[in-house]
């Protein structure tokens, strides 16, 4: 996943309902990393919705992917 289309997808969720979403990313990785994500989601601004869904897409679309080849486990909740 490259950079760009990361802090696209957090900027839209942070202002959004997804808000929750964005900070359990960001709560899962280094301080030091989460950090200089939050900084480049502040210089990036606000994101049309549109940009924000599509780069959602993307990250979710990218989570699966790397799912099925086994690189990292989702769990699904009992709930689903």
């Amino acid at each position: 996943m490259d950079n760009a289309t990361l802090i696209t997808a957090l900027a839209g969720a942070t202002v959004s309902p997804l808000k929750g979403s964005a900070d359990f990313i960001l709560s899962n990785m280094s301080s030091r990393m989460a950090d200089q994500l939050r900084e480049s989601i502040q210089e990036r601004g606000t994101v049309s919705d549109e940009d924000g869904e599509n780069a959602m897409s993307d990250v979710v679309a990218n989570a699966r992917e790397l799912a099925q080849n086994g690189e990292i486990l989702l769990i699904e909740s009992e709930e689903a």
